[in-house]
Formats: structure tokens, sequence, C-alpha cells
């Protein structure tokens, strides 16, 4: 639910990013300790790696999914 609350706060401030752009990189460690590289589309890698600024609100840069999972006291979400 966290991934999806930081799509529609990115929506609604109109700044969610086009499908088209080209695919970023989401870098991250599995349980096993294996570093994994994934491609996934511009929005999907800036919901997951947050600290995206804002270019409506300065001085404001969105949350990770992480962010808010520690805000809950969840463990962090290691993949996409």
């Amino acid at each position: 639910m966290n991934h999806e609350f930081l799509h529609s706060l990115r929506q609604l401030n109109g700044e969610a990013r086009p499908g088209e752009i080209e695919n970023q990189s989401i870098v991250y460690t599995d349980d096993k300790g294996i570093v994994r590289v994934e491609k996934v589309d511009p929005e999907e890698a800036a919901v997951f790696n947050g600290g995206v600024q804002s270019k409506i609100y300065p001085g404001y840069r969105y949350p990770s999914e992480n962010t808010l999972r520690l805000e809950q006291s969840l463990k962090p979400k290691v993949n996409y």
C-alpha cells in the first residue's frame, strides 16, 4: 500500500513520470547477499528509491517506500 500511496501522491502533484521514458536501474542486495540490478520504468524507480526533489514544492523531497515502512516499524523492502 505504501508503494501505491507514493504513486498517487506524485500523480496528484502532477509529477508522475511517464512510462515511455527510458527504463532505469534499481540496485539492491537480495536476502542471500547477492547484488541484483533490475530495470524498471522511471516512475517505479522514483517511488522505490525516493529522494526525488519536487518541482512544485521547493525543498520537498518525496519519501521512498522504505522511509514509510520505517515509520511503521516494518522491515525494509529490498527489491521492486
